[in-house]
């Protein structure tokens, strides 16, 4: 991970979308990691329950101190110049600048400073509308309590349901607009993550 790190900051000509992929593979890493023994990590070898406790004080960790230094990174690059559009990092790259300020949450206001950049560009195509609806909702959970897309969900009454909405009524027509899969179909993706 660190390796492919100091390769792309090494190399004076790499691109924005260079930068930005090669900043979200060190942080998926590690999140990834955090699943060890389910899903799709099922088959990896087992571990007492003292090792997954030292593993998962370790990743918590690790997880923090990456998300930090990527906010950091990507505050930056803002401040030099904008928002990373599809135009500037390519469509990945915008794609990984989302990601990058979806787990910024240690600073909710780089998040909302970031959605206040991203909101006319999704108008233009410059900003992919389902990453901005994920961070919409995610901010506006922390603000006011609800969200608009239903895409931040919770366990209530063993099954996984959407966060409090802003506009129950109008989600179907909200998650079409974003080019969001039917509420119950995006329900379907949790299955692999165990019971509630």
């Amino acid at each position: 991970m660190r390796l492919a790190e100091r390769g792309t900051w090494l190399r004076r000509d790499a691109t924005l979308e260079e930068q930005l992929l090669v900043l979200v593979v060190g942080e998926q890493v590690l999140r990834n990691a955090t699943t060890w023994g389910q899903g799709e990590l099922a088959d990896a070898p087992p571990l007492s329950s003292g090792a997954r406790s030292v593993l998962d004080a370790y990743l918590m960790v690790a997880v923090f101190e990456r998300d930090r230094a990527n906010t950091g990174w990507l505050k930056a690059q803002v401040d030099r110049g904008g928002w990373p559009t599809i135009a500037q990092a390519g469509s990945a790259g915008s794609h990984a600048a989302w990601l990058l300020v979806q787990h910024a949450d240690a600073d909710p206001a780089f998040q909302l400073r970031a959605l206040r950049l991203m909101t006319p560009l999704v108008a233009s195509g410059e900003v992919n509308k389902r990453s901005y609806a994920y961070l919409y909702d995610r901010i506006m959970l922390k603000i006011t309590g609800k969200q608009r897309y239903a895409t931040q969900v919770t366990c209530k009454d063993g099954r996984r349901v959407a966060q409090p909405l802003e506009e129950e009524a109008r989600l179907p027509e909200l998650r079409a607009e974003m080019g969001l899969e039917p509420f119950a179909d995006y329900l379907k993706q949790f299955a692999n993550w165990g019971d509630c």
